[in-house]
């Protein structure tokens, strides 16, 4: 297990730790539930980039300054773009301020984070030798040959396996897929 996957797995679990708290402080200062969850998603991303610099014990603190900040920062830019005092704005900007924008983002996140979770449950109570190539290659992204080596088998075995494992989600996905690609494009 290299250091990424270590981080990864810190702030996911940190994530289920002190995701509400987080979320409330967000809450606290925007009164808006969608651009609340965004702004818990980039706390915690904030910490994948900086928990080397945590000292052990002080994480709730950080994450909940980290939340706070971040918050008072997106409403100063928020309220600094409503009273026109930001002008060099592109629209790629406004997109990012604009609350029916994350709103759609956020339902758009949702629906792929839950297509994506039956997916996994699924794909690891069919076939667990294919639940851990399917996440090693396309959720961590390692590259097929140094899971073979890793594993000690013929890198034709990782390729195998995971054709065999796409065949198996798209046959059992592919129609709710469908639906998720169609309800993100209306």
């Amino acid at each position: 297990m290299d250091i990424q996957q270590i981080k990864w797995y810190f702030v996911k679990a940190l994530y289920q730790l002190y995701e509400n708290e987080v979320y409330k402080t967000c809450l606290h200062y925007t009164k808006d539930e969608h651009i609340s969850k965004d702004l818990t998603q980039r706390t915690f991303f904030s910490i994948y980039d900086h928990y080397e610099s945590i000292k052990p014990g002080r994480i709730k603190p950080y994450l909940l300054r980290t939340a706070k900040n971040m918050t008072m920062n997106f409403l100063r830019d928020f309220k600094r773009l409503e009273e026109g005092q930001i002008e060099d704005l592109n629209e790629e900007d406004l997109k990012v301020l604009s609350v029916e924008d994350v709103f759609i983002r956020e339902e758009e996140k949702e629906l792929a984070r839950k297509l994506g979770r039956d997916i996994l449950i699924r794909l690891y109570d069919k076939n667990r030798n294919w639940y851990e190539l399917v996440v090693m290659a396309y959720y961590f992204g390692i590259p097929q040959e140094e899971i073979a080596e890793q594993l000690g088998v013929n890198v034709d075995v990782i390729y195998s396996k995971l054709y065999r494992a796409k065949q198996w989600i798209r046959k059992n996905f592919q129609k709710k897929y469908d639906q998720y690609i169609k309800a993100i494009e209306n």
